[in-house]
């Protein structure tokens, strides 16, 4: 049969047309193909920047997990070396206070020179705990005790054994302190639970520079192991920790090494303050990249496949394929959490800003951070966390509006870039506006928490040439001025800043340096029984022995030590020289006050140090102050930690009342069990009649609320006379005497204290 012309001319058509779809569909392919593998270099910097990333987080967590040993040794040998000798029993409770208010921790204990120890253990079969004594006499004999007790170490049952031949004196956690003062070991075999561990040990010197004990606090390897199990960044991710000569000390699974390749994307930490160890977390890069490289090449095949077919069909798989690899691109690039950019990408997209800014745009960069995160972590826990920040960052990208960058450069800071629609006369207010639309309440854990927000921002001009890392510190050091002022929540970039940066720099290192070199004091100012005269009481108060300016009070420092955030250095420090001091002053009845800020009431140190010093001090009445101003301005979880407190038998004195402008429905609803009236208001008692004065009305005030009331700031007996007028018996000032050394305190007053009480 011949073909017509017509038919000819369609079986060519037809012809074409075929080939036409399927040498398309394979150049599509192909172009795939190439841009999967053009892309890798790209993709694998995205993926090394979030293994970066979760390297920082997972540092940061983990010094914190390493910090809780660290902080019960140091807890004991302070107190040893305070005391030299601890009654057994108390050293015990002491002992297993700490044990039990670290979770990470299985066992503390005190190795001495002759070869005696004690020792307080978990004992995971029971649920309690495992005491072991051992008592050397002066001519060597060795009496060992092992007591089995239950979780508030009770004894259960105790046996002894001749047979137990443990010397502290040739463990690796003692004899690595011959030159240290402080140190973790390597790995070894624990002797007790045969379990491989390391241990963290602290030496207790004499005033010879001789050995007098060393205290140690055990982790297992297996523990550590766990806990870094859940730092890998990935299925096939590992993180580890080693030491200086690159020695595993720890990983996330048995067969995890510090090894690497260039197929797998490695970020390394250093990780605690006295360990020398690294934390390496390291993936294969295949993790985050396989997903996109097989949906490549998978949907190439099939694009070649059905091309012939139709160009609508080919058209729409290729559609569906961009925004699959899209997807998964998308994920490299985000803040998992949040949704928010990640810090690399935030800051190339800052780049393209930048370089897109011309004669007629200008650029506002702003970065906020919550005040009070870490105390919501520590508070609520890490899921009550992050559901702040993912609400927080949702409220950012409807505030900011849908041309705004939105990125989280870690933690809790974000960051804001505003190009489009910017006003420059008006930024101050377009990015309070912003602020303002972030501040109601956040549900989260069950609670509805309050969120104060500070920012800084820099606003760039097309002539400033300026890149992304400039514009970013800028914004940065004007968050730090931001969050230094108190009525002020948003600030922006001057020059003056960067001077005022380089100053706070040399004062914090110098606080620091005065810390380490234990140049703070503690002083001690007597409360006085105005009817009886009688010394009832003492105030303790920070004082800084500068090695150039002399003694300075605590308006000299206190405000830098709380805005550099090392206030709570010092509070460990506060809590147990008032425990040696009150333990000298004998068994009398005595109120010891100190004057703590919110932030350290929030402080997870707080509650196990106060717990320690009750204990061991049942005579006395503590009592925390807090000025009335920062408690009334505080957050709900500064009032729910105050009622922790008062649990504990601590009393909350209100301090400088009268000055806080508080309303009386606000002073009902605070846990408080005393008020100290505010020298302002002593002071204005010789005025006229004491008995019209607000001192007067607030001794009043304290009587309906059924609390305590103290005078402070007594100078002249006149005032004195005043102040017992108007019903109030207890006071201190200068007249009635000044803050001074513990051992001066008790020269000076010891024959106004309170009769001793009683032996039962």
């Amino acid at each position: 049969m011949v073909e017509r012309p017509e038919q000819d001319q369609r079986t060519r058509y037809l012809g074409f047309t075929v080939a036409f779809l399927l040498s398309a569909a394979v150049i599509a392919s192909l172009l795939i193909i190439a841009s999967g593998l053009t892309d890798e270099e790209t993709e694998a910097a995205e993926v090394a920047e979030l293994v970066e990333t979760i390297a920082e987080e997972s540092a940061a967590v983990t010094d914190r997990y390493l910090a809780a040993p660290e902080s019960a040794a140091q807890v004991i040998a302070r107190s040893l070396a305070e005391e030299r000798t601890i009654p057994t029993t108390e050293l015990t409770s002491l002992l297993g206070t700490l044990t039990a208010t670290h979770p990470n921790v299985v066992g503390t204990f005190v190795g001495y020179p002759d070869g005696s120890f004690l020792d307080v253990r978990r004992d995971d079969s029971t649920g309690g705990f495992r005491i072991k004594q051992i008592d050397v006499s002066p001519t060597g004999e060795r009496a060992v005790l092992i007591i089995a007790a239950d979780d508030q170490l009770n004894p259960m049952t105790s046996t002894t054994d001749a047979e137990d031949q443990y010397d502290p004196r040739i463990r690796p956690w003692y004899q690595g302190l011959e030159s240290d003062a402080l140190f973790w070991t390597e790995p070894y075999i624990f002797f007790s639970s045969q379990e491989p561990g390391i241990t963290h040990s602290v030496a207790v010197r004499g005033p010879d520079g001789s050995t007098e004990a060393v205290v140690g606090v055990d982790l297992r390897l297996s523990d550590l192991d766990a806990f870094l199990a859940e730092r890998v960044p990935s299925e096939n991710g590992s993180a580890v920790v080693i030491d200086d000569r690159g020695q595993i000390i720890a990983g996330s699974s048995p067969t995890a090494t510090a090894a690497t390749d260039s197929s797998r994307a490695v970020a390394t930490q250093q990780v605690g303050e006295t360990t020398g160890w690294t934390l390496v977390v390291e993936a294969p890069e295949d993790d985050f990249l396989q997903d996109v490289r097989t949906s490549r090449r998978r949907y190439a095949i099939i694009a070649t496949a059905v091309g012939a077919l139709s160009t609508m069909l080919f058209v729409s798989a290729a559609v569906w394929i961009t925004k699959h690899i899209e997807r998964l691109r998308r994920l490299a690039r985000t803040d998992q959490l949040t949704g928010a950019l990640n810090r690399a990408t935030a800051r190339q997209e800052l780049d393209k800003l930048l370089k897109r800014t011309d004669d007629r745009t200008d650029l506002a960069a702003m970065i906020l951070d919550l005040d009070d995160f870490k105390i919501i972590n520590d508070q609520f826990g890490h899921e009550a966390g992050d559901a702040v920040l993912t609400t927080l960052a949702n409220r950012l990208r409807e505030a900011a509006g849908p041309d705004a960058l939105l990125g989280r450069l870690g933690g809790d800071e974000f960051l804001v870039a505003v190009q489009e629609g910017f006003d420059t006369p008006n930024v101050e207010a377009q990015l309070e506006r912003i602020i303002h639309d972030l501040g109601d309440p956040i549900a989260a854990g069950g609670f509805e928490l309050d969120v104060n927000l500070s920012a800084g921002y820099s606003v760039v001009l097309p002539s400033d040439q300026k890149t992304s890392g400039e514009v970013l510190t800028e914004a940065d050091t004007a968050l730090y001025d931001a969050k230094q002022v108190f009525s002020t929540k948003l600030l922006p970039f001057d020059e003056s800043m960067k001077m005022r940066s380089a100053q706070d720099f040399l004062r914090k290192s110098e606080l620091r340096a005065s810390i380490d070199n234990n140049q703070f004091k503690i002083h001690f100012q007597p409360e006085v029984h105005l009817i009886t005269n009688e010394v009832v009481g003492a105030e303790a108060l920070m004082r800084w022995d500068h090695p150039e300016e002399g003694l300075l009070a605590a308006g000299d420092f206190i405000e830098d030590l709380e805005r550099f955030d090392l206030i709570g250095d010092l509070l460990g420090l506060l809590i147990e020289r008032s425990t040696t001091f009150v333990r000298t002053v004998g068994k009398r009845p005595f109120t010891i006050r100190i004057n703590l800020s919110a932030e350290q009431l929030i402080d997870p140190a707080l509650i196990p140090l106060l717990t320690t010093a009750v204990d061991r001090t049942p005579h006395v009445a503590w009592c925390l102050e807090v000025t009335e101003r920062s408690v009334v301005e505080a957050s709900s979880i500064v009032v729910s930690s105050l009622r922790k407190i008062r649990t504990l038998g601590v009393q909350v004195a209100l301090d400088d009342f009268g000055t806080g402008y508080s309303s009386l429905q606000e002073l009902q609803e605070l846990p408080v069990d005393a008020i100290k009236i505010d020298r302002t208001f002593v002071n204005r008692l010789t005025d006229g009649d004491p008995r019209d004065s607000i001192a007067a009305i607030l001794v009043d005030l304290a009587a309906h609320m059924k609390v305590d009331v103290i005078a402070e700031g007594i100078e002249t007996e006149a005032q004195r006379d005043a102040v017992e007028a108007i019903g109030c018996i207890r006071a201190q000032g200068f007249h009635l005497g000044r803050p001074v050394p513990p051992e001066e305190f008790l020269a000076s007053w010891a024959s106004q204290m309170p009769a001793l009480v009683a032996a039962a």
